[in-house]
């Protein structure tokens, strides 16, 4: 009777083979098991068997086996390990990979948000220095006009830039036209000189008596404009946009085009950049030849971007 030698391979996760042997035969064995390191890999059943050297008699092999088994079962489980093996560093490629650009998403979100943040706040640096650029020119303004002067540049200007001497002979006038006793040009000049010197509340409750005691008077449309400079002053946008925007009811007012401007510089100041824009361009169509065209198409360029 032929003895036959067989192998049992068994590949599990565990990087290791177990080689089980036994034989068939006259002499069958039990066999031994052997443990060999190997790639991961799920398990495998596979046998190989290979026939014994036939015994003619003890000790010595037949010339001849009787039969052997193909080996490409071996090569077989060597490439499926390969494979295996290979697809695991694949998918650690792509666990890699899909990590690094989850990284660069992320850096560039936060970059973006970084930059958002730092124009919104040059918007409102800006909207600051505005502010008080404005103040300190009305300040100046107020100031020469208590002294008599006019400033060079200045195209039209109301009654509200009169000096104190024809403050002077204008008043009795004005005071008759007056429904009131009130002498809306002296309230005007002293008012003028309260904005001068910044004292916004005093003024603000002088210009507020002209426009409501003497609202037909001379005074009462420049009274109004101030109104919307000493909210202005003290930070009080929004009100201050009301003030401005009441000036566009007098319908001979010289202080309209001075008026729209502030109109668009409380809404850029309470970061309203579409009404903004909106109220420059108004400026420029409505007063093609006001002296502030100049600053409104500065501002719409800055707003506008490139």
């Amino acid at each position: 009777m032929d003895r036959v030698r067989c192998m049992r391979i068994g590949v599990k996760t565990t990087r290791r083979i177990r080689l089980r042997t036994w034989s068939s035969g006259p002499t069958a064995s039990d066999g031994r098991t052997f443990a060999v390191p190997a790639q991961p890999a799920h398990l495998l059943g596979l046998r190989t068997c290979q026939p014994a050297a036939r015994m003619d008699a003890p000790g010595r092999p037949h010339s001849q086996p009787v039969t052997r088994c193909p080996r490409i079962v071996v090569v077989g489980l060597l490439l499926t390990m390969v494979v295996f093996d290979a697809c695991s560093g694949r998918r650690a490629q792509l666990a890699e990979r899909l990590d690094s650009t989850d990284a660069e998403l992320r850096a560039d979100q936060e970059a973006l948000r970084k930059e958002l943040a730092s124009q919104h706040l040059r918007q409102q640096l800006l909207a600051e220095r505005l502010r008080q650029a404005e103040e300190e020119l009305v300040r100046l303004r107020a100031q020469m006009l208590v002294a008599g002067e006019r400033p060079e540049g200045l195209g039209r200007r109301s009654s509200g830039a009169s000096t104190p001497s024809q403050a002077a002979t204008g008043g009795s006038a004005a005071a008759s036209k007056a429904t009131t006793t009130v002498d809306p040009a002296a309230l005007y000049e002293k008012a003028r000189a309260h904005f001068g010197e910044r004292q916004y509340g005093p003024a603000l409750e002088l210009f507020a008596q002209i426009v409501t005691e003497a609202p037909k008077s001379a005074q009462a449309d420049n009274a109004q404009y101030w109104i919307g400079e000493c909210h202005y002053g003290e930070g009080r946008f929004r009100r201050a946009l009301q003030a401005f925007g009441q000036v566009l009811a007098y319908k001979k007012t010289e202080k309209d085009d001075d008026a729209q401007l502030k109109i668009a510089r409380c809404h850029l100041a309470l970061g309203e950049k579409d009404q903004a824009i909106a109220a420059f361009q108004g400026l420029l169509q409505t007063f093609p030849n006001s002296e502030y065209v100049g600053a409104a198409r500065r501002e719409l360029r800055y707003l506008e971007g490139p």
